[in-house]
């Protein structure tokens, strides 16, 4: 009997790369989950997942289980990929191509005896799809137990540059090793040799980057373990212009940790001088006197100041912050238009334009560089993402129909805002999505604080919704930091509900809910935008048309 398909996708329709639609073809996954009862009464929750080039995040499809306990994935694709399967909190690696279709039979009972990261005790494959996965079921866990624990990476991340290089080397050169004598001693399918070569290369050096936009550039942590330009040798040796190694989410993740570091080094201005210098040539806010005096301190250190110059420095400075940080958008934009066209340009710009939508201030910048955004990107994927974050940013306070709470198809998620919003009918509202896990959210809360205590006599109330999260760390988190406002969790189940129809690439995100139940804004600037989303709020809550 033919199964029962819930599917859906997180982010974006297309699941393609690299937007050569021509040959796209449909992969179909057949499965069937044997001893489904092993789970416990748990649900048995079936995802595919894969990281999309920065800022797309990941796409995620779910299927649930028939009656048969079969569930079934369809979904299209224009180049072998790497994906994702995950079953409740175990997970395995598998490797799909277009137009081919895979079988997958599961022994849950078997299967959930482990669990460690790519998991495939009690799993068989068959289908046009079966012999390359079936290698991918005996190579994965072999090339993991290879690789650093959990607590042994840690060590790496608190070496130094040098050291963290050579031993990633050391890696390297043990894990190439591994490799051709596994492909000399088995008989593999064509398909697998390319992609464990791209894998066992390119998991390498995005475990380099990945150190790199952790550490950041000497210029802004100024310590041994920061990172100067030397560090970046590898990339000459390892391509980041190589679409033929779409296949392999480790090239996904070297490009984007590549792109991270590049605009974390270049989100700055040069250093005090310079930020002296293009207020008094292009700050308009400024007297005279104001003028001639900021003039004059403009060669004094900081430091050594007295009180009252601080003081007056800090203040004309602060009142010029948005312009100062549009300035700096504009510049590192302007960087990133320099480089040639290509993969990394593509998602160099897309993640500088889509960090400006998320703040929502400056929405006037990306208006200046949509044309030239829109006629230089190739990649597909990307260019609708940025198109549709900026349709969504131009919608105000009028029409998002679709978007009422309380007039929905009711799955997990919308059971849950319905029952939370359903409390604050009449009332505008500020939805807060956070994590215990997330460091964003941890810096952005103690400004939703602050917003919430200056807004609290105004009618409207900020609600705060913990999601995936331990409760043990939920608890405490709360405890110790005795915050105000009222506060809900969500499940993973329940969230990725939300996160599908809200289009949310993870956490933090923030959405404005109406008088009437209606979501006015839902990709909201947050909390830290201080009077930017503080006047959305009261541009809301003025309209009262009940």
């Amino acid at each position: 009997m033919k199964c029962r398909i819930v599917v859906f996708v997180v982010l974006l329709c297309a699941v393609v790369f690299m937007g050569c639609q021509e040959n796209v073809e449909d992969v179909t996954i057949i499965g069937n989950i044997e001893n489904p009862d092993s789970a416990k009464g748990e649900p048995v929750v079936i995802e595919i997942k894969y990281q999309k080039p920065s800022p797309a995040g990941y796409t995620i499809f779910r299927a649930d289980l028939d009656k048969n306990n079969e569930f079934n994935f369809c979904f299209p694709l224009d180049h072998p990929q790497d994906v994702i399967l995950k079953i409740n909190e175990n997970f395995m690696k598998l490797l799909v191509q277009p137009g081919k279709h895979l079988k997958i039979k599961i022994d849950l009972q078997k299967y959930l005896i482990i669990t460690n990261q790519n998991n495939y005790n009690g799993v068989t494959f068959s289908g046009q799809g079966g012999p390359v996965n079936q290698v991918m079921a005996d190579f994965v866990p072999k090339i993991d137990a290879m690789r650093p624990s959990a607590q042994e990476f840690n060590k790496l991340f608190s070496m130094s540059p040098l050291e963290r290089k050579e031993v990633g080397k050391v890696h390297l050169q043990e894990e190439r090793v591994f490799l051709n004598n596994y492909l000399e001693k088995n008989k593999v399918p064509p398909l697998f040799n390319v992609w464990a070569n791209y894998h066992v290369e390119y998991y390498f050096v995005q475990e380099l980057m990945r150190y790199a936009t952790i550490h950041q550039p000497v210029e802004i942590l100024g310590t041994d373990n920061a990172v100067s330009d030397s560090f970046f040798t590898f990339i000459n040796d390892y391509k980041l212009e190589n679409p033929d190694a779409m296949m392999c989410q480790e090239y996904v993740h070297y490009v984007n940790n590549f792109c991270l570091h590049s605009l974390i080094k270049n989100q700055r201005l040069p250093d005090t001088k310079a930020i002296f210098d293009i207020i008094l040539e292009q700050g308009t806010e400024l007297t005279a006197d104001e003028r001639t005096r900021f003039l004059s301190l403009r060669d004094e250190d900081f430091e050594t100041m007295n009180q009252e110059d601080k003081t007056f420095c800090s203040k004309v400075v602060g009142s010029h912050q948005k312009f100062l940080d549009d300035f700096s958008a504009k510049m590192n934009i302007e960087r990133i238009l320099s480089r040639p066209n290509g993969f990394v340009f593509d998602v160099m710009l897309a993640s500088q334009l889509n960090s400006l939508l998320e703040i929502g201030t400056s929405t006037n910048i990306i208006d200046s560089y949509l044309d030239v955004f829109n006629s230089r990107v190739e990649n597909k994927v990307i260019k609708d993402f940025i198109n549709k974050q900026y349709d969504l940013k131009k919608i105000k306070y009028s029409s998002l129909p679709e978007a009422d709470i309380f007039k929905t198809p009711v799955n997990t998620g919308d059971s849950l805002l319905i029952d939370i919003l359903k409390k604050y009918r009449g009332q505008v509202v500020y939805v807060d999505f956070w994590a215990t896990w997330c460091g964003p959210c941890m810096v952005k809360m103690p400004h939703a604080q602050k917003l919430e205590r200056e807004l609290k006599d105004k009618g409207i109330r900020f609600v705060y919704i913990c999601v995936d999260s331990p409760e043990k760390d939920y608890n405490r988190f709360l405890e110790k930091n005795n915050f105000i406002g009222d506060h809900y969790t969500a499940n993973r189940n329940q969230y990725s509900y939300i996160s599908q129809r809200f289009s949310y690439a993870g956490v933090p995100q923030a959405m404005i809910v109406n008088q009437k139940g209606i979501v006015v804004d839902q990709t909201a600037s947050g909390p830290e935008t201080g009077d930017f989303i503080k006047n959305d709020l009261l541009t809301v809550l003025e309209k009262q048309d009940l």
